[in-house]
């Protein structure tokens, strides 16, 4: 059968860069706003941690709901789970009951939610697109996170100058979060089930259909090699390359105005994230030539770049 895109693939791409535009923007909520909200604003520091072991929580607990329930059951409840926890801010936050520990608690439960996504959306363009163009398809649908974070952080500055008033530029900025996952969810119930998952559940018939409406092959079992050449050794690079990610560009693009003696004040924050996160959106069209021909050569690429800046 010939490798070739249909509609059919840009609606699944069009679904998964949706998700990762709602995954930016419901990250970028925080580091966005916090600033806005005066008793929490010096205990960003704690926040952005306790938020960040939830993130990596959410990744273990909900990868390991989506291989029970299958994909699009996952992707699903990550984002209730999410909007739940952005609910629950928005009506402390206006109740005037927004505590550092209910803070604590809600923030984490969106990041906990967020945190489950990224894989599900990942293997959806991975199974299901051609080979030729998965890379570009790839990377051009994770980059919509930085497209949503930038978004999100400029109508944070947009909600308070229009409102000049710090609470509602809050709530306006979660009511927006709130509106935008409604958006995802509809889209949502339409993602395909995972390849592998209908296999595994001995659904081949489902399986097979789906590989053939989409125009690709049935993924084969792979044996997984103990060395660290193998499987497990691909997993730990992956591992140490995305923590140095998150240690440097997070720090970098979401968390370093909210540190004790910043030059600009934590007021830089969204300025900070929404140009950052520009800035990596632009990025990813400058490996586009090499992603489809070389993932280990754009791989180091990307990492020695972000490395060196």
């Amino acid at each position: 059968m010939p490798e070739s895109w249909k509609r059919i693939h840009w609606g699944l791409f069009a679904i998964v860069s949706a998700s990762f535009f709602l995954d930016g923007v419901l990250f970028t909520l925080v580091p966005a706003t916090i600033y806005l909200i005066e008793g929490l604003v010096s205990e960003a520091p704690l926040i952005f941690a306790v938020n960040s072991l939830f993130f990596m929580l959410g990744a273990l607990v909900l990868g390991w709901v989506g291989d029970v329930l299958g994909r699009r059951l996952g992707l699903i409840t990550s984002l209730l789970i999410y909007t739940a926890g952005a609910v629950a801010f928005a009506a402390a936050f206006w109740a005037g009951a927004l505590t550092l520990p209910i803070a604590l608690a809600t923030t984490s439960v969106i990041n906990f939610g967020v945190g489950g996504e990224v894989g599900p959306a990942y293997s959806a363009l991975a199974e299901l697109t051609p080979p030729r163009r998965r890379g570009t398809a790839l990377m051009l649908a994770a980059n919509f996170w930085n497209v949503g974070a930038a978004i999100l952080a400029a109508a944070s500055l947009y909600y308070a100058e229009l409102t000049g008033d710090p609470k509602t530029a809050v709530l306006y900025t979660f009511y927006t979060a709130i509106a935008l996952a409604l958006l995802v969810l509809a889209a949502r119930l339409h993602v395909p089930e995972s390849l592998r998952w209908l296999a595994a559940r001995g659904r081949l018939a489902e399986a097979e259909a789906l590989a053939k409406r989409y125009g690709v092959s049935l993924p084969q079992p792979q044996p997984q090699k103990s060395s660290l050449r193998g499987y497990w050794g691909r997993i730990a690079l992956l591992a140490i390359a995305f923590t140095a990610q998150l240690i440097t560009y997070n720090i970098a693009a979401y968390y370093v105005p909210y540190a004790p003696g910043f030059a600009y004040g934590a007021e830089f924050a969204p300025i900070n994230v929404a140009v950052a996160n520009l800035g990596a959106a632009a990025g990813a069209f400058l490996l586009l030539p090499l992603i489809d021909k070389s993932r280990k050569l754009s791989f180091t690429a990307a990492f020695a770049g972000g490395l060196a800046t």
